[in-house]
This record gives C-alpha cells, sequence and structure tokens, in this order.
C-alpha cells in the first residue's frame, strides 16, 4: 500500500479534529472533545509568526473508513505534545486530516528544525489501534450518513468551520414562475427581432423595386435602334446578326443613293418613266430619303391628290363632326397604340391627367404623340372616304408605315390608292371575299411550282380536292397564316428592310410582288418544311420562317432571279385564277341541296332565314359600336 502524505505540524496541546472522504462525499468519522471556537483560532506558523496559547488539553480521536466499515487509527494525545495531520491515499480512497494545535512558545527559527523531524517521524510512525467507548462509537454511527451508490468523488470544502449541510429546497411556484418570466423576456426580444428583419426586408424589397425600374428604363435607352426609329433585334434575329448585316448593307445603299441622284439628275430633276432599267433600279432597292417621294408618286396617288384639293381636310373635319356616330370609331381607338409600340414615333408615354370627377385624382393615361394623331385622323377619314370598307384591322399598320415617309395628306392618298386601286377589291371589305380568293390562288400556284411541299400541306390531297371541299375547310390551315402575309402587306412578318423593299416593288409593279414574295420565301425554306411530317409542326415552320429573312438583298434576289421560273407571273394570269375561283364558289353556292331545300319551303322562312344572317353580320358588326 502506497501513502502519500502531506504534513504539517503544530506544538503545544491542540485539538484535532478530521474529516476522511471516500467514495463520494463519505465522511471518516471525527470526533472531538473541545469545541470548534478553539480549533478556528490555529493559524500557519509561516504566514502569521508565533500562535497563541492553547489553555485546555484536548483528546483526539480519528477513524478511517475504508468502504462502510469504522476502524480507528490514532490514539490519544496529551498536552505539550506535537501532533501531525496526514492527507493519506490508500489505493484510491482518500483520507483526510487535520490537526489543530496550542501556541508554540518558541521561536519559529528554533522550531522550524523540530517540527520537520517530527513531521518524518509523524510519516513513518504507525498509529496504534484502540476501541473508542461505546457512547462514541453511538454517537459516530449517528452523524455517519448513508453511503451514495456511486463512486465519482466530489470535493467539498474541507474547513471545520464549515459543517455539512443540506440546501433548502427551491419552492416549484418560483422556479416555474422564474422560467415563465424568462420566457417571456426570450419572446418579447424575438417579437422585437423578428418585426426589425420585417421591416429590413420591407425596405430591401422596396429598394430592389425601384433598382428594377431604373434598370428597365436603363434599358430602354440602351437598346439599339435602326434609322426608321424600330428597335433593333428579336427572338428570331439578334442585334449582332442585324449589325453584321447592316455593315454589309450599308456601303451598298450609300453607292445605290449616288446612282439614284445621277438618275434623276439626268431627267432634270423629275422621276423616270417606267422602263426594264429603271424597274432594276426599284427592284434593288429605293434610298431612304426617297422612297416616300418615289411611292407617292409611282402608286398614283399624286395625281389623285392634285385632283382632290382639299378633299383630305373635309374628310377629317366630317369625322371630327361625327365622333361617336362614327361606329368604327371604337376599334380605331383600341388599334392606334397597338401600331409599333417599339417604334420611336409612335411609342407614347403615360402621363397624369385630371379625372372627370369633381375631385383632383389621376389617372394614368397615354399622351398621344403627333404620330399617333396623325393615324386616327386618317383612319377615320378613311372610314368615311370609303364606307362599304369603313376599317378593318391591319390597316393601321399599314396607313403607319406609310407615315414614316410621308406626311399625313400624303399618307392618307397613298393609303387611298394602295386598298382601292393597288389591291384587289373586297380584301378588307366585311365579307374578306377578296383575301380568301387569293389565298386559294396561291395554293394552286404552289400546288403547280411546289408540288413536294404541296404535298406535305395538303397530306397528300390534290388542290381540286381541297377546293372542292373549301366549304368545309378543305384548304390547309396553312392558309391562315398566308392570309395573314397578304392582309398586312408583310409588315410584322418579315424585318423591317425587307418589307420596305418589298414595298418598294409593290408600288412600282403591283400586287403580283407578293404571290412572287410568297413564293420565295416556301422555296427558300423547303428543306424545313419537308423535314417535318406533323402538321402542327409544318404550321409553326411555315408561320416563324419569313421572321429570320433579315437579308432583304438574298429574299428580292430569290424571288427575280434564282427561283424566278417559280415566281413568275403576270396580272392576267392573277386575274383569270381569281374569275375561275370565284365562278366555282358561285356555282357551288347555288349548286348547294341545302340552299335549294330551304328556298322551296316557302318565301316566308326563306326570308326569316335571311334576315336571320342579316341581323347576326349586323351584330357582329355592333359589337364595334360604342353604345
Amino acid at each position: 500500500m502506497r501513502l502519500r502524505s502531506s504534513s504539517f505540524t503544530n506544538s503545544s496541546s491542540t485539538e484535532t479534529s478530521q474529516r476522511h472522504i471516500t467514495n463520494g462525499l463519505f465522511p471518516t468519522a471525527t470526533a472531538s472533545t473541545s469545541s470548534l471556537q478553539q480549533s478556528q483560532q490555529i493559524k500557519h506558523r509561516h504566514g502569521q509568526g508565533r500562535r497563541q496559547p492553547s489553555l485546555e488539553s484536548s483528546t483526539t480521536t480519528t477513524y478511517s473508513s475504508a468502504g462502510q466499515n469504522l476502524q480507528p487509527f490514532n490514539t490519544n494525545h496529551s498536552s505539550n505534545t506535537t501532533t501531525s495531520g496526514s492527507l493519506l491515499t490508500v489505493d484510491g480512497d482518500i483520507h483526510a486530516s487535520t490537526t489543530a494545535s496550542s501556541v508554540d512558545t518558541l521561536s519559529d527559527d528554533e522550531d522550524e528544525d523540530d517540527d520537520e523531524v517530527d513531521d518524518i517521524n509523524s510519516l513513518t510512525s504507525s498509529p496504534t489501534p484502540f476501541s473508542p467507548p461505546l457512547q462514541q462509537q453511538s454517537k459516530l454511527a449517528a452523524l455517519a450518513p448513508p453511503p451514495l451508490p456511486s463512486k465519482a468523488s466530489v470535493p467539498i470544502s474541507q474547513s471545520p468551520t464549515c459543517p455539512l449541510q443540506t440546501p433548502a429546497p427551491i419552492p416549484k411556484a418560483s422556479v416555474s414562475r422564474s422560467i415563465s418570466n424568462a420566457f417571456k423576456d426570450k419572446l418579447t426580444l424575438s417579437r422585437k427581432k423578428v418585426n426589425f428583419h420585417y421591416a429590413k426586408i420591407m425596405v430591401m424589397l422596396v429598394h430592389l423595386y425601384y433598382m428594377m425600374m431604373v434598370v428597365k428604363q436603363l434599358i430602354h435607352l440602351v437598346h439599339k435602334k435602326d434609322q426608321y426609329g424600330f428597335i433593333k433585334g428579336s427572338q428570331w434575329i439578334s442585334v449582332e446578326e442585324q449589325d453584321n448585316f447592316e455593315k454589309i448593307y450599308q456601303p451598298v445603299v450609300n453607292r445605290r443613293q449616288q446612282k439614284w441622284r445621277r438618275l434623276i439628275a439626268e431627267n432634270n430633276g423629275e422621276w423616270p418613266q417606267p422602263s426594264s432599267k429603271f424597274k432594276r433600279f426599284i427592284r434593288k432597292g429605293i434610298p431612304a430619303d426617297l422612297r416616300g417621294q418615289a411611292w407617292l408618286h409611282y402608286s398614283g396617288a399624286e395625281t389623285k391628290k392634285f385632283a382632290n384639293p382639299g378633299v383630305y381636310r373635309d374628310y377629317v373635319e366630317r369625322a371630327e363632326a361625327m365622333g361617336l356616330e362614327n361606329e368604327f370609331l371604337d376599334i380605331i381607338e383600341r388599334d392606334l397604340h397597338r401600331t409599333f409600340p417599339d417604334n420611336i414615333r409612335f411609342k407614347s408615354t403615360p402621363s397624369p391627367t385630371k379625372t372627370n370627377g369633381e375631385g383632383e385624382g389621376s389617372s394614368n393615361r397615354k399622351e398621344d404623340v403627333p404620330a399617333i394623331q396623325s393615324l386616327r385622323r386618317i383612319l377615320s377619314a378613311f372610314s368615311i372616304y370609303a364606307p362599304e370598307i369603313g376599317y378593318c384591322q391591319s390597316l393601321n399598320y399599314i396607313a403607319g408605315l406609310l407615315l414614316l415617309f410621308m406626311n399625313e395628306e400624303d399618307a392618307f392618298w397613298t393609303f387611298v390608292v394602295l386598298v382601292q386601286d393597288i389591291l384587289p377589291p373586297n380584301i378588307y371589305d366585311v365579307t374578306m371575299e377578296g383575301a380568301n380568293i387569293d389565298q386559294t390562288v396561291l395554293m394552286m400556284l404552289l400546288s403547280e411550282r411546289c408540288p413536294h411541299i404541296w404535298n406535305r400541306m395538303s397530306s397528300g390531297k390534290s388542290f381540286w380536292e381541297c377546293e372542292e371541299a373549301d366549304g368545309n375547310n378543305g384548304m390547309p390551315t396553312t392558309t391562315l397564316v398566308t392570309s395573314h402575309w397578304f392582309l398586312t402587306l408583310f409588315i410584322n412578318i418579315l424585318p423591317i428592310e425587307s418589307v420596305l423593299r418589298v414595298w418598294d416593288c409593290l408600288f412600282y409593279e403591283g400586287q403580283r410582288v407578293l404571290f412572287r414574295v410568297a413564293l420565295a420565301i416556301f422555296k427558300m425554306n423547303e428543306r424545313e418544311v419537308l423535314a417535318v411530317n406533323d402538321s402542327l409542326e409544318i404550321f409553326q415552320v411555315i408561320q416563324n420562317m419569313p421572321k429570320r429573312m433579315v437579308d432583304c438583298h438574298k429574299l428580292l434576289e430569290a424571288a427575280y432571279e434564282k427561283y424566278a421560273s417559280v415566281t413568275r407571273v403576270n396580272e392576267q394570269d392573277l386575274r383569270k385564277r381569281r374569275e375561275l375561283i370565284k365562278n366555282r364558289r358561285d356555282e357551288r353556292r347555288k349548286n348547294t341541296p341545302h340552299l335549294k331545300r330551304r328556298l322551296k319551303r316557302g318565301t316566308v322562312r326563306g326570308t326569316i332565314i335571311h334576315k336571320a344572317m342579316e341581323a347576326r353580320r349586323l351584330v357582329e358588326r355592333a359589337k364595334t359600336v360604342r353604345r
């Protein structure tokens, strides 16, 4: 058994008190016949010098505990003797021994050596065991607490002045109250933090909104515009592709402009007479600064304008005087701001205006730019000038494009000539029969000159089979796409420069240009059409293929040179085909069985049916009338 000892020695008669702690706060047993007040007077001699003498002698009995058995290991001491206390460690058990001594009458220097010798002797000497009196054993047994099950030892205060006491239990109500208060404090603090973070997030969202608005304005300002005021690039053509084309096309435009200047100078400032040479000039493009005057002259609008001086101003005044009585005014107003919204000349900006009420509230209403005001007057005047047509959607785009190159009155007369003279009749009227006949003629030409494309679109049917069933939607669904090409004259179908090049030829050569360009578009995209089999995919390919044709040179070259044998057509041929299709339709209407039965049932029933059909058409037109 190994013993580690830390001892201190005191002279004079003292009262010794020892505590032994083993196996987790289990004291050994300590009995003292003297009071605790005498032990509190013990001071270490190294720090306090000389000690006061003790007038009483003491008898100390110390017991050692190993496990749960009490064994005495120290004997009675008389006064005026040296007593040593040791801290013993035996196989992991700790035995604490403290010794209280009386005052040493010797000096510190004289007693130091003797005390060290006594300390060594106390370590080497073994205590003599003895049996304490039964009365003391019973007292010690009563003082000893029950053993703890755990072997872990927890150090506690070993001072003899601090007896081991059990702390008073804390009431459950106070504990729960303190926990509740702490929880309320934390909840209040968390709510404050949440409100602070919520306000911070709202501020960040407001800042983000304003940043997005600023970025949107910057993007709008950064958008590149072409020379006509349209935004460059689209989902079909990137800005880089358009810029690359303009780098190649602009030198060509400059050369063509010089040649046009020389040509006009050779004719003494007059427009040249129609000729094969001048036709080549037209097909290669009219300079932008001369385009409006050329359209006005070669379309015949200039002659009609001089023949009707002041007529346009009269129709404008009549339209303004009619106001809401004009049945087409409502639909005209709706289409005004849909006309070229991305063009700088037609783009309207919202401006606050006072409401009609008594208050001074404001509502966002688009302020009409001069181009929109001119477009309103042209369309309103035309609706009175040509009441059989009135107004039809897509006419706003045609009149708007004319306003980009000429003044208001010139645009009006060019618009009149284009709709009434250049294009075939009944294109924009209520029946739109002329537009349907033109689509049938286009499908006829396509079936004759591009048979592979026709077979893919018609699912193997011949043209005459489709034409016989035309009343039951016999024509391919692609006619819905091509009819839009003809009604808008390729506006918003081709890129703007290609549209203008087509219009250059349209005002000079007539409506056959539309057929030649449409056939060229099909022929140039023949591989893409034949690469798909589904009818819906064919429809999408035909709808999107002209939107990528930014190279106007390539398109006009294909229409007049590369695929000239496919696209060549003249006015006489078109006129004959229109008459053929119209006669066949009229014949089918006369020979339709249900029409015969309807007429045989009596004049009253036939009159009711015809009146009902007429009323239906009137109701459809009345939907656009402002009440």
